[in-house]
């Protein structure tokens, strides 16, 4: 590349324009709280949702950024790489993987009510 730029775009309307994006920079109050590459990002935060019991086993040892219960089901969202074992043992336990939206992981790492960032299951 002859004339290599940087574009800095501040926008809450991520989903719309990050496939425009090389890397996701999140800062919070002044804080870094994610640089990451967006491909790699999309291959590395993930909503599971199943029976709760059945979560509380799957999760131990990743790091969750989000929880929401209904009844005996729940939504965790996660950051960290699933491998193809681990995903096998996802569908054997009926737990669902999906990609968290960017949008969406932005909300999840700077609301306070999930600043749950960093943590792992077991510790929160």
């Amino acid at each position: 590349m002859e004339n290599p730029r940087t574009i800095v775009l501040s926008t809450h309307l991520i989903d719309e324009v990050s496939k425009i994006f090389e890397k996701i920079i999140i800062i919070d109050q002044g804080k870094l709280l994610l640089l990451e590459e967006v491909e790699g990002l999309r291959t590395k935060a993930f909503h599971l949702s199943g029976e709760h019991h059945k979560l509380d086993s799957f999760v131990q040892g990743k790091e969750i950024i989000h929880t929401e219960s209904f009844g005996n089901q729940e939504v965790i969202g996660i950051l960290g790489n699933i491998s193809a074992e681990e995903r096998k043992r996802a569908e054997e336990l009926e737990v669902k993987i999906d990609v968290i939206p960017i949008q969406q992981l932005m909300i999840y790492l700077t609301t306070k009510p999930s600043k749950m960032h960093g943590f792992k299951k077991g510790e929160v």
